[in-house]
């Protein structure tokens, strides 16, 4: 009852060889993906708090004109004015994390299908 390890490749779970080799490829790129994604965060991260951070500093702004108003029409349009920077703000900032979230599952997938084995095409003419 002696075989080689040769003859007992696949039989541990027998009919997933083929499953698992498909998987080859992307099970090797996940070191250099969870690199990307962890530099990804640390950057999307170091952006959120840099937009708090301007948000807050906005707001500290808007309640000193808010509090030198001297009339309710004054205090109307300094928080109209607020309100309109904050959407605008806020609507700038969502598009950016979308573009940048849609970049990196574009770069994951980019980096999937160049990791995955050329076919073999047709030969040139000059070979």
């Amino acid at each position: 009852m002696s075989s080689s390890s040769s003859d007992q490749k696949g039989t541990a779970l027998p009919g997933f060889g083929g499953f698992f080799d498909a998987f080859q490829g992307q099970l090797q790129s996940m070191p250099a993906l969870q690199s990307r994604l962890l530099q990804e965060m640390q950057t999307f991260n170091t952006e959120a708090m840099e937009f708090v951070q301007k948000r807050v500093e906005h707001d500290v702004e808007a309640s000193g004109k808010l509090m030198a108003c001297k009339t309710p029409a004054e205090a109307a349009e300094v928080m109209r004015a607020f309100y309109d920077q904050a959407f605008q703000e806020y609507s700038a900032q969502a598009s950016h994390v979308f573009e940048r979230a849609l970049a990196v599952v574009q770069g994951q997938a980019e980096g999937q299908a160049s990791d995955k084995p050329k076919k073999a095409g047709k030969p040139s003419a000059d070979g």
